[in-house]
């Protein structure tokens, strides 16, 4: 009977461990195998060459859900304190600056020649504010929308910094890597 106990407390132990292999595997991993997936493209990138685009996907993303969502919150919103009306504009160059320091420290270890990825990014963030600020005037122009002082400023400090992030971007990349234009015009003229 001993024997069978032993065999008994050895199958029950080995379920626990099972079961409890299992809860932490569980624990580990609460949502489904396609949300880790989904998460993973969305995680922010470790270097900066890739955090660059990331920040500019954000920004994408960012300000014409602002322009959509904002009136719901006041749209007649007009700061009652004079440094307010400086938040967009100190926005902006933060956003700038950072873009500028993400930009030149991906140099330090950029293999790719002229960047046009990060190029891309940084016109769709531009393109995007531009747009839906062209949006926002329309709706404005035609009585749906309400644009005050403040929120003319919004869409002018947007404008600055994506448009300054853009020419920024070009100017770097094309600038830096001059190799790609140096092997471009030598490979022209080389037939006799």
């Amino acid at each position: 009977m001993s024997m069978m106990s032993n065999g008994a407390a050895a199958e029950n132990a080995a379920l626990h461990s099972e079961v409890a292999a299992v809860q932490s595997a569980h624990k580990k991993r609460r949502f489904p195998a396609w949300c880790y997936k989904v998460a993973g493209w969305c995680k922010p990138p470790s270097h900066a060459d890739g955090m660059s685009m990331y920040l500019a996907f954000i920004a994408t993303v960012a300000i014409p859900l602002w322009f959509l969502f904002s009136p719901m919150w006041n749209p007649t919103y007009v700061p009652r304190q004079g440094w307010v009306w400086s938040v967009p504009w100190i926005v902006a160059f933060y956003y700038v600056i950072i873009q500028i320091g993400l930009l030149v420290g991906s140099l330090t270890h950029s293999s790719e020649d002229i960047g046009m990825k990060d190029m891309t990014f940084s016109a769709g963030s531009f393109l995007f504010a531009f747009t839906t600020s062209l949006f926002v005037i329309l709706f404005w122009y035609f009585g749906r929308y309400h644009i005050g002082g403040f929120q003319w400023h919004q869409m002018a400090a947007a404008n600055t910094a994506t448009l300054s992030e853009l020419a920024i971007t070009v100017g770097i990349r094309m600038l830096v890597n001059r190799r790609y234009f140096a092997s471009v015009s030598s490979g022209g003229g080389d037939s006799n």
